[in-house]
């Protein structure tokens, strides 16, 4: 992390994956791996959950951090799920599979801004203390298969590249019960999608994590939780 203090910023339900609070109380894991001119910088972290969004800032990356700041709003956007199983209940009763109660595609509206769901992100995320943004991105979806949509090989920094192979590369096959693939693509200007957005507007990997629909449930709870630690050990080379 460089000396603008980012933050870790990832949108949707993390604990659907099985790996609730990436980067919040792990964040010591890293330290020793950490370069030593930037110990002493503050750290900050943004969980954004299904109910509620938070912000730690640290004093710095050492085995026992200080938090210097730790603040939670609920945002209910899970309101309900416990009986609907969905976190979108109005939007599905009307039939709108990927789109909110008004029939709007929300990966389709980043950027735009025209829904309240995506507004009050983006609101949030602009009353950030001074100092403090966004320094990875992870969306969580599903579709038929398991992988990751990650920036095309022309898009990304050399930090980049070695987050990515860090975090991701190698693993395809490694998880048992959760193989998955990497799809490289290139951002679509326009699209409106969470991804292309935050890599456009901060500079930082931006991926989507597609669950597979049909794949094993224990494989996605027992592969989020590697990869919630990995995302946690690759973070720094994003400061080199």
């Amino acid at each position: 992390m460089s000396k603008d203090k980012r933050a870790a910023a990832i949108p949707g339900d993390v604990g659907q994956a099985g790996a609730a609070g990436f980067g919040v109380s792990a964040a010591s894991d890293y330290a020793p791996d950490y370069a030593p001119d930037h110990i002493g910088d503050r750290v900050g972290v943004i969980d954004i959950g299904s109910n509620s969004i938070r912000l730690v800032v640290y004093d710095g990356l050492t085995r026992s951090p200080l938090a210097l700041f730790n603040e939670k709003v609920l945002c209910g956007l899970g309101r309900g799920v416990e009986k609907s199983g969905v976190l979108n209940p109005d939007g599905v009763a009307r039939g709108h599979w990927r789109a909110n109660r008004g029939g709007v595609d929300l990966n389709r509206d980043w950027g735009i801004f025209s829904q309240p769901e995506t507004r009050a992100v983006k609101t949030w995320l602009d009353r950030l203390p001074a100092g403090v943004r966004p320094v990875a991105m992870v969306d969580f979806h599903s579709t038929q298969h398991s992988l990751f949509y990650v920036q095309g090989a022309d898009e990304t920094t050399p930090a980049e590249e070695a987050f990515l192979a860090a975090w991701l590369g190698g693993k395809e096959k490694a998880l048992p019960g959760y193989p998955f693939t990497i799809e490289r693509r290139n951002a679509n200007p326009g699209s409106g999608t969470s991804k292309n957005w935050f890599h456009a507007a901060y500079g930082v990997p931006a991926y989507t994590y597609e669950a597979g629909d049909e794949a094993d449930r224990a494989g996605i709870d027992a592969a989020a939780r590697n990869l919630a630690r990995a995302f946690l050990t690759a973070l720094p080379l994003l400061a080199r």
